[in-house]
């Protein structure tokens, strides 16, 4: 071929690319005006006396009028807990998946302590680490806390797909575990790793944020916004959550940039949607079996009792497993202490359930409406993802100025919770029909919708079952920042008010609780999953 044929070929590569590339930022920008136009909307729709949804244009006016000297010293606060707590959190999982690496007998017990840190509500846990520390300490905890269980799963599915022909050639060469660690695994893992610490970046920012909202700093963004809704500065509030999702959104680009210079040879795909299926992939096997558990939940209360003993909490403040125990079991008022607990947990329950089922449906009929329209997906997905981006507690406060004090709020606050890790799930789920059972049905003349009922939602239902996994236990948390902000009732408010009321032995009571309940009903829908998907054929996650 000539030099001119050469360059006419790279050309028209280059402007296929080109158009390409700008097909698909223009259907994105497209999404994010779809976005703001519905913004204004809302806000043209709430213009009566109370206003509760600003302009976007009254937002940017206040964001520019309270100018750095407002944002910054609240960034920075909030940063420097996010960025330590990811550290932190993000190191401990990484430093956990060599050594389950290393040492294999470990891994059940490690994944099992892995999924109760799971379902382990932020807002549960944040008015003890409150209580039992001062500073910035809470927030740390809780951001690291919010990275862990993502990195882990992510690391250990990344280093699992090592190819198994380079580690026996290095196993040829000598090599013991922690030489295919450094020579084959690692390399193999970055991809999964990096997507992991991709989505921990926002996390991280939640957990600080969550943490600033129950302790007693004097800064950050969770304090402003506390401050901004008790004052029903609607602007500002809108402002600061704008704002929380440029810098989860920031946090998570940074990952994903620094992965494509570290990983040049990376597919285009390793990102977002990988890692939220390594998140619900690996709990498949319900991380061992009974006895497992039981050693996991024994580990579980020596910790909680080695915390108490370590830091010197007083028994004032913190109370031991025997202590709980004895506040609903042995006391005169145990009977009564059961009952009223009982009762609110009730009420939570029932808000968990309304937004976990509102978030699936609406994730499985979005996923839908993506599958059969790719110009929809192109165009309407920037939506979710500026919805992940903002960090749910700053967009709690919003949804009660809109929705008010209401069953409504709950329902959108949990189903929030929900939607996103479902819609990802579902779709790469619908995605994962065979090309060749496509292919048979357009040969007959099958339409798309054919396609989807015969062969697309069937082969889906493994991602069904972990998108409803791991939103169980989101949707208690989502339930629990809605009782606590919105509804005033339920076993969120309870804690709430245990904290105002230094009523210690029922905070904790609470927090194991709620703990223990997500738990088994992360359990309960693994159990459900491996019966239904047995008897439809699949295997290993396959038909």
């Amino acid at each position: 071929m000539s030099d001119a044929a050469v360059r006419r070929s790279d050309g028209g590569w280059r402007a296929g690319q080109g158009a390409l590339l700008a097909g698909r930022y223009g259907r994105s920008f497209a999404g994010f005006a779809i976005l703001i136009g519905v913004w204004w909307l809302a806000a043209w729709a709430s213009s009566g006396p109370a206003g509760m949804v600003p302009y976007p244009g009254a937002v940017l006016m206040r964001l520019v009028a309270d100018g750095w000297s407002f944002y910054g010293p609240n960034i920075g606060a909030t940063l420097y807990e996010a960025i330590l707590g990811y550290a932190w959190g993000n190191g401990l999982a990484l430093a956990l998946a060599a050594l389950v690496l290393v040492v294999p007998p470990l891994r059940r017990l490690v994944m099992q302590l892995a999924v109760i840190s799971y379902c382990l509500p932020l807002i549960a846990i944040g008015p003890i680490l409150t209580i039992v520390f001062s500073g910035q300490t809470p927030m740390v905890a809780l951001a690291a806390l919010s990275c862990f269980f993502t990195t882990l799963v992510g690391a250990l599915n990344g280093l699992d797909a090592a190819d198994a022909a380079s580690i026996d050639l290095v196993r040829v060469y000598g090599a013991r575990r922690g030489g295919q660690l450094r020579y084959v695994r690692l390399f193999a893992a970055m991809p999964s790793i990096f997507a992991a610490l991709g989505l921990a970046a926002p996390a991280a920012l939640l957990g600080a944020i969550i943490g600033e909202w129950l302790g007693s700093v004097q800064q950050g963004l969770g304090v402003a916004m506390v401050v901004s809704m008790q004052q029903m500065l609607a602007e500002r509030t809108w402002g600061i959550a704008v704002v929380c999702g440029v810098l989860a959104g920031a946090g998570y680009a940074i990952v994903h940039l620094v992965a494509g210079w570290l990983m040049p040879w990376r597919g285009e795909g390793a990102s977002l949607a990988v890692a939220e299926a390594v998140v619900g992939s690996r709990g498949r096997a319900l991380a061992g079996t009974l006895a497992v558990t039981l050693v996991s939940l024994v580990v579980v209360v020596f910790a909680w009792w080695a915390f108490l003993r370590i830091f010197d909490v007083k028994p004032l403040v913190g109370k031991s497993p025997l202590d709980v125990f004895r506040y609903l079991f042995i006391v005169p008022a145990a009977p009564a202490n059961r009952a009223s607990m009982l009762a609110d947990f009730a009420v939570t329950l029932g808000h968990a359930g309304l937004g976990f089922v509102a978030g699936l449906a609406a994730a499985l009929l979005v996923s839908i409406g993506f599958v059969l329209s790719r110009l929809a997906e192109q165009t309407l997905m920037p939506l979710p993802l500026v919805l992940r981006s903002v960090p749910l507690v700053a967009m709690t406060p919003l949804i009660v100025l809109v929705f008010g004090r209401s069953t409504a709020a709950v329902a959108v606050i949990s189903g929030i919770v929900v939607f996103f890790p479902s819609l990802v799930n579902i779709g790469l789920g619908l995605r994962s029909g065979s090309k060749l059972s496509a292919d048979l049905i357009r040969a007959y003349g099958g339409s798309r919708l054919a396609f989807l009922r015969k062969v697309a939602v069937p082969n889906a239902l493994p991602a069904l079952f972990v998108a409803a996994r791991i939103s169980v236990p989101g949707a208690l948390i989502g339930a629990l920042l809605a009782e606590w902000l919105a509804t005033g009732n339920g076993i969120g408010y309870r804690m709430q008010y245990d904290v105002t009321a230094f009523k210690a032995a029922d905070l904790w009571a609470s927090v194991a609780l709620v703990t223990l309940v997500s738990l088994a009903l992360y359990f309960a829908v693994g159990l459900i999953e491996a019966v239904v998907l047995t008897r439809a054929g699949f295997r290993g996650g396959r038909r």
